[in-house]
């Protein structure tokens, strides 16, 4: 309930980070956020209301909650992922059928990360979505079709891959 909108990534790379903290951490099956339109001045909604010029505004607090709740859907099982970055922080689920993996990576850091991701069953791993959240894009597709394994996440960011067509194996302990 801090006093102020915010209408720019801060909130929403902290909103992310509890939701990520939540999910990897806590073990949690669901995460919900209560109050998702706000007439108030605190940083406390998803959409801003301006009553008095009867205006809607939706805010990277949305968009970054979109990169979870649009993609990960009920059924879906958080498995971890490994990767070689300090900065990027990662939550990774799969559908029941085991043939669509959501990646959700946050970049809060200042500039742009490069890594490399492997999945345990590589056939057809390259192909996919890519959405984004940041100061330039509401989770918007900033990607599509086959990549190679390199991928870019930009600075304070949060970017939603969505991998179809591949049969994941359990590495690790599943949550």
């Amino acid at each position: 309930m801090k006093g102020g909108r915010d209408y720019g990534m801060d909130s929403a790379l902290r909103m992310t980070r509890e939701i990520m903290d939540e999910l990897v951490w806590g073990g949690v099956s669901s995460w919900q956020y209560w109050i998702a339109v706000s007439r108030y001045n605190f940083r406390d909604g998803l959409i801003y209301v301006n009553e008095s010029e009867r205006e809607i505004v939706p805010i990277k607090r949305l968009w970054a909650m979109g990169n979870f709740s649009r993609f990960i859907r009920p059924g879906f099982r958080r498995f971890e992922v490994e990767h070689d970055s300090a900065v990027l922080q990662v939550a990774a689920c799969k559908g029941s059928d085991g043939d669509r993996l959501v990646v959700v990576v946050m970049n809060p850091g200042s500039k742009s990360e490069e890594v490399e991701l492997h999945f345990a069953n590589a056939r057809g791993a390259n192909i996919f979505d890519a959405y984004e959240t940041s100061k330039a894009n509401d989770l918007k597709v900033v990607s599509r079709g086959v990549k190679n394994n390199r991928y870019s996440f930009p600075a304070e960011s949060v970017t939603t891959l969505v991998i179809k067509g591949v049969g994941v194996k359990r590495k690790k302990r599943e949550n």
